[in-house]
């Protein structure tokens, strides 16, 4: 055994796996015999024989030394440490990575045990109609108790990992040597497994409610086969062929002029006291529906003149929106198209009729892709009972359904689901890890008296015991996210950027930006938008009647925007500081003319100062920096932001104003924030017009340009965008802010980016020498020499250095009054176009 190391290094490469084989019987019997003082002779042989993939009856040398009584105890392991002569541990390479592949191999083992926890869990247990709720209980506890099972042989296996992870990293470090922990997979793998059964936990409840649910419902679909029976057979016939999820618009136009002429059938009982001249409210699931029935209903010839329509929806100006309690003009009828803002956040008292489509616009998260999606589906039954209630609240009230009752019963959900299975979890595990970290660490007593510490729970174990815990898929999603901010070390530990991000009341990726905009000293502007962002709604307004002059405003703002979404409503909210400056009359001529929203305006205001007094108590920005910029701004000529002159001399407010008037920097903060939310764009071949005095460039067509996105492909971006009709991009890359799928994936807020602003603050960076080339992301790929990308990958080292400390020590280290942050601000600054 003491000879078999040094065989295997001088055997022929071909041969050592075969000897290594052959030698695994006599170490494995000399194992429980071995004297103490050659534990650790025997134990790096037993190393080197798992290294070279020794097995016999199936198991490997390494699953010989996990077992108890053999040499590969951690007890008997200490070999490796401390010598019986006792003089310093000194690791050979060969025993240092045959110690690093044998917890490969338990970590494996683990991985596999819990595999098999977790097929268990998974098993398919059908619920027939036949099957009684107790027949289902007895499936389920089945199932799980094999599950529980399987999950204590993993959990035993990952308990071994740990035992030779702090035997290995106590070599390691009597050795001198650094090494990545493979308990960092160990503790993930537990969240997912604990993440797993509790989602498994709740399908089986599920599954009981509804194997209950479906006798009552057996006896709705009677009832319901019982009633339709008593309908002619052509009318049976048309319910049979309708698709219900369709809106017929028609038919609503035939029931509303029902409605107006007082033939419109009501039913018996508290309905025979309704004032049929109350106002009539239309639930639709969004504003390109409204406005279909809207262009339906006013050019109506059955309705004759009589409906004053008026919509209702999240993006009308709240001038617009208060039209809905104004009372109809003589002779008309008062029709509200609305989607289900009007379920339960607002009362119309004279609504007296309610026609209900069944239909609303939900978001729905993939986690895989990271993206959100607006669906057209059917909404709950809780909600529907909210909508049927609306024509009732300060009257008597009807409500038509433009759904049957198979529908209602079979279609539609209870409830919508919680939130937490509909939003990314980013900022919810930021949370959760930031709480984690501040509480001291918990303690029990073992089997002999000693206190020992207890494992921290995983942020995977913690949502786990919600009532309905996220999928797995979801906190992989959020935990992969974290970590490209580099907010996140593996395994679940916070940096110093994630702690900072944590104390934030924003989402991480708009903190981000935030504390670079306060280190690149361009805070003011990145303050704005982030408040527009937190906002939830558009700065700019679109009345249906003046479409056409609020797209020649937002024009408007765009051109001085240097191509960006987010520097448009700077530019816009400055504007509009400064005409608050000239009094109220002013103030409200310039919101008008340039159709912004007031209420966005204001909440913009007292939201930006918020996150400012936010930065002030992390340490980033002096204090007293609102009272300062209130004052600067209320005195000042120039309004600070992006397209305003810089001031160098305002003293504490140096941090906010000294680059907010260059966009290229401002933007490299933006890129900073939203990355990788990266777009590229694919121009057009140049094509030329011929003049009488040579050949001139042609213009570039918006809808020429291709957008893609690592992750989508072809994407577009939205109407809405200020970016909407640019023919041509002088950078070729933009970041985004939001991204939405509907009939299309769509980029909603975009800014064009310059492209050291990715080489700074992007990704991993890699120099392809022959090539030429710099590579971001194994994505992003940029032409340059070598020697350009070597120089700014050192730029970016020690940008990182700096930023590290600053955000270690945001009260010690000021990074904008050093060299490095001045030259980088002046790289940004003139990227050359």
């Amino acid at each position: 055994a003491r000879l078999l190391p040094g065989a295997l290094a001088a055997a022929p490469e071909a041969q050592r796996e075969r000897i290594a084989a052959d030698a695994v019987p006599a170490v494995a019997g000399a194992s429980a015999t071995a004297p103490a003082a050659d534990g650790a002779a025997l134990a790096d042989t037993l190393l080197a024989v798992a290294a070279h993939g020794g097995t016999v009856g199936g198991r490997s040398a390494a699953d010989l030394l996990l077992e108890d009584g053999n040499v590969g105890s951690v007890d008997r392991l200490r070999g490796l440490i401390a010598p019986a002569s006792g003089a310093e541990a000194a690791l050979s390479d060969a025993a240092r990575g045959a110690l690093e592949r044998l917890v490969e191999v338990a970590l494996d083992g683990a991985h596999r045990a819990q595999a098999t926890a977790l097929a268990a869990l998974g098993g398919d247990h059908p619920v027939k109609s036949s099957d009684t709720a107790a027949s289902v209980a007895t499936a389920r506890t089945d199932a799980s108790r094999a599950h529980r099972s399987a999950l204590a042989a993993a959990e035993a296996q990952f308990e071994v990992v740990a035992r030779l992870e702090a035997q290995l990293s106590a070599a390691f470090s009597a050795a001198g040597i650094s090494r990545q922990p493979f308990a960092a997979a160990a503790a993930a793998a537990r969240g997912e497994a604990a993440l797993a059964e509790a989602s498994q936990r709740a399908a089986e409840r599920a599954a009981l409610a509804d194997h209950a649910e479906s006798k009552e419902r057996a006896l709705i679909v009677r009832e319901i086969d019982r009633q339709l029976a008593s309908y002619s057979a052509d009318t049976q016939r048309s319910l049979a062929h309708v698709d219900e999820s369709v809106i017929n618009y028609d038919l609503i136009e035939a029931l509303v002029a029902c409605i107006l002429d007082g033939t419109a059938p009501l039913p018996e009982g508290p309905a025979k006291g309704v004032n049929r001249g109350g106002a009539i409210l239309v639930f639709l699931p969004g504003m390109a529906e409204i406005r279909t029935l809207q262009r339906a209903l006013e050019g109506s010839d059955r309705l004759r003149g009589e409906a004053w329509v008026v919509p209702l929806h999240g993006s009308l100006p709240p001038k617009d929106q208060r039209r809905v309690f104004d009372r109809p003009p003589a002779g008309q009828r008062k029709i509200v198209l609305s989607t289900n803002v009007a379920e339960t956040s607002i009362t119309i008292d004279d609504v007296t009729t309610v026609i209900d489509t069944g239909r609303a616009r939900e978001v729905q998260y993939d986690p895989e892709r990271r993206l959100s999606a607006l669906t057209d589906a059917w909404c709950s039954r809780n909600a529907a009972k909210q909508r049927r209630g609306r024509a009732g609240r300060a009257q008597p009230g009807v409500c038509f359904r433009t759904y049957s009752s198979r529908t209602f019963a079979l279609e539609m959900a209870e409830a919508n689901p919680p939130e937490v299975l509909r939003v990314p979890l980013e900022r919810l595990c930021l949370q959760i890890m930031s709480t984690m970290q501040g509480q001291r660490p918990r303690t029990r007593a073992d089997g002999g008296g000693q206190q020992q510490t207890m494992r921290a729970p995983s942020v995977g174990e913690i949502l786990a015991g919600l009532l309905t815990p996220p999928p797995p898929d979801s906190v992989r999603s959020a935990m992969d996210s974290l970590r490209g901010l580099s907010a996140v070390a593996a395994p679940e530990s916070l940096t110093p950027l994630g702690r900072q991000l944590s104390a934030m009341p924003l989402d991480a990726p708009i903190g981000k930006m935030l504390i670079f905009g306060a280190l690149l000293r361009c805070l003011d502007p990145l303050l704005k938008v982030a408040a527009a962002l937190g906002a939830g709604r558009s700065l700019f307004v679109s009345p249906r009647e003046s479409r056409d002059e609020a797209d020649a405003a937002k024009r408007k703002f765009a051109a001085k925007a240097s191509k960006s979404d987010h520097i448009a409503v700077v530019v816009a909210f400055n504007g509009w500081l400064a005409a608050r400056r000239l009094g109220a009359r002013e103030e409200r001529e310039y919101v008008a003319v340039n159709f912004l929203s007031p209420q966005v305006l204001r909440e913009m205001d007292a939201a930006r100062f918020d996150l400012l007094d936010s930065l002030c108590d992390l340490g980033f920005v002096p204090r007293g920096a609102a009272q300062a910029l209130r004052r600067h701004e209320r005195s000042s000529d120039v309004v600070p932001g992006a397209g305003a002159e810089p001031n160098a001399n305002i003293g504490v407010l140096e941090v906010l104003l000294r680059n907010a008037g260059s966009a290229r920097v401002v933007k490299a903060a933006l890129c900073a924030g939203l990355y990788p939310h990266v777009v590229r764009v694919e121009h057009p071949k140049q094509q030329y017009t011929a003049t009488l005095s040579g050949a001139v460039d042609k213009a570039s067509d918006a809808k020429q340009l291709k957008l893609f996105t690592r992750e989508d492909g072809r994407v577009f971006l939205h109407p809405s965008s200020v970016q909407f009709n640019t023919g041509r991009f002088e950078s070729n890359w933009l970041v985004y802010s939001k991204r939405m799928k509907t009939s299309k994936v769509f980029l909603h807020e975009v800014t064009m980016v310059p492209p050291y602003a990715l080489l700074i603050f992007g990704g991993e960076l890699k120099v392809q020498y022959e090539e030429g080339r710099i590579v971001v992301d194994d994505w992003a790929k940029f032409e340059a020499p070598a020697r350009i990308g070597v120089l700014v990958r050192e730029l970016r080292t020690r940008v990182d250095e700096a930023l590290g400390a600053k955000l270690a020590n945001p009260d010690g280290s000021d990074l904008g009054s050093e060299k490095l942050c001045e030259a980088l601000c002046a790289l940004l600054d003139s990227d050359g176009f």
